[in-house]
């Protein structure tokens, strides 16, 4: 999760302080993801020491602090959104590290898991359709984030039903 390229594109739009930060970054987020303050107060630290962002002195009226996004900031959200990033590589979601572990379990344990995975993966499907049939239509970003996060379950609950096949298969011939 790259909170703080989120945090950087929000600035690009005006400064804001760290609480707008948050709820921007939890509407944008759909609500799925929320933040917690000190996970926003620690990246706006990283980001400041990093010369991505520069703290605004307080106005007047207005005693809170505002950050504003650097030409460094600029660049390294440039950057990152050219690059696909490591979330992108096949082999490196937790449930790939979960496969890798499970290769030295026995084959039933194996199923089990498995098994209660597509089944979580399938109310996960129908939650987040039902989140989508509620999303106005104008919110082509979120609508566009939930149909990504519904056309992926929907290639791992296909590819847990042949790996279900699999496994079964070799159950059998091990029994």
């Amino acid at each position: 999760m790259s909170v703080q390229h989120i945090f950087l594109a929000l600035l690009t739009e005006s400064d804001l302080h760290g609480y707008d930060l948050k709820q921007r970054y939890d509407q944008l987020m759909l609500h799925e993801t929320e933040l917690n303050f000190g996970q926003v107060y620690s990246t706006l630290l990283r980001l400041k020491r990093d010369g991505l962002i520069v703290l605004n002195k307080p106005d007047e009226e207005d005693d809170k602090k505002t950050y504003a996004i650097t030409e460094r900031g600029r660049q390294e959200l440039q950057n990152w959104l050219l690059s696909p990033g490591k979330g992108s590589l096949v082999m490196c979601d937790s449930f790939s590290y979960k496969l890798a572990a499970m290769q030295i379990l026995d084959t039933s344990m194996f199923l089990r898991i498995v098994k209660e995975y597509r089944k979580q993966m399938m109310e996960e499907m129908r939650r987040l359709t039902q989140k989508k049939l509620g999303t106005p239509k104008g919110q082509t970003g979120a609508l566009l984030l939930l149909d990504r996060s519904i056309l992926k379950l929907e290639a791992d609950i296909v590819w847990t039903g042949k790996c279900l096949e699999q496994l079964e298969k070799e159950e059998a011939e091990n029994a």
